[in-house]
């Protein structure tokens, strides 16, 4: 039986949090887990006139630019990825993205680049630094992390003949089944201890699926003096998987089928189409 697969860092997006962009990729991961051979061969007929699918990864696209442009930037981007501290990392990032927009006539093209820059940059910095955080946080907490990396897939059940399966993998369990979500701010974490609205859902369904009634939001600002961490505690709150997560994975599931009937949606996804594909997605009543 096929299957396809919604991440539980993505399910923000889907809930309607805020998807800062993002839906297109969540429908094309979901499509290249179903069904690669159908992806590559939309892919292809997309990017027939040289182009670049808006769904490929950050590399590509902005490899594809590059070559556009007749700039090399691969020296400076390995720089930037292998910045120690958020300052740096801000200050070549915004280097690298002044030498690629600089003859940009469109505010549009600009916008483009330079979510491909922070996303693919600031990703990297924050893979690299998980670990740093996780031995920050317990020595700050005096709370020993037992579990690192655990994967996640678990089955929501069979719809139209195809498996769907919530991916996941967390940053840290406590010995107290705990979880430690880490997220390595490139700007000064917040003061305050309120749960980001949109990160909210990840965390939450990170106990539900690990039988977990608390956990901790782990802010942190890499520094060249250390990590300075903003530790927000959370509760699980009672019926959440439930209530909030069931209901819109079930909405998505909806649209993805309705998507892969539509040759018109297909390619609008292919050639950045995703402001409508999200305007359809909200719309749609279930």
């Amino acid at each position: 039986m096929a299957t396809a697969k919604i991440s539980v860092s993505n399910l923000y997006v889907i809930m309607g949090r805020n998807y800062f962009k993002n839906f297109d990729k969540i429908l094309a991961n979901s499509w290249r887990s179903y069904d690669r051979k159908s992806y590559n061969e939309w892919e292809k007929r997309a990017t027939s006139d040289g182009s670049v699918s808006k769904v490929s990864s950050n590399t590509k696209q902005l490899d594809h630019i590059q070559k556009k442009m007749k700039i090399d930037i691969t020296k400076e981007l390995a720089m930037c990825k292998s910045t120690i501290c958020s300052k740096d990392l801000n200050i070549k990032k915004d280097a690298i993205i002044k030498t690629l927009t600089r003859n940009l006539s469109t505010e549009a093209e600009r916008q483009e680049i330079t979510n491909l820059v922070n996303s693919e940059t600031n990703t990297s910095f924050g893979i690299r630094h998980e670990n740093t955080a996780i031995v920050e946080f317990q020595k700050q907490t005096n709370t020993e992390v037992v579990g690192q990396q655990k994967r996640f897939n678990n089955s929501l059940g069979v719809y139209n003949n195809i498996e769907w399966i919530l991916v996941g993998l967390i940053d840290g369990l406590t010995k107290n089944n705990e979880i430690v979500e880490i997220k390595n701010r490139v700007g000064s974490p917040n003061k305050t201890s309120t749960l980001r609205h949109y990160e909210e859902p990840q965390i939450m369904t990170y106990m539900w699926l690990s039988k977990s009634a608390s956990g901790y939001m782990v802010e942190n600002y890499k520094s060249k003096d250390g990590n300075v961490m903003n530790i927000i505690p959370v509760s699980y709150q009672v019926n959440y998987f439930e209530e909030n997560v069931i209901p819109a994975i079930q909405k998505f599931i909806q649209f993805f089928n309705i998507f892969m009937n539509s040759d018109d949606m297909k390619m609008k996804l292919m050639k950045g189409g995703e402001a409508e594909l999200y305007q359809a997605y909200q719309e749609l009543k279930i």
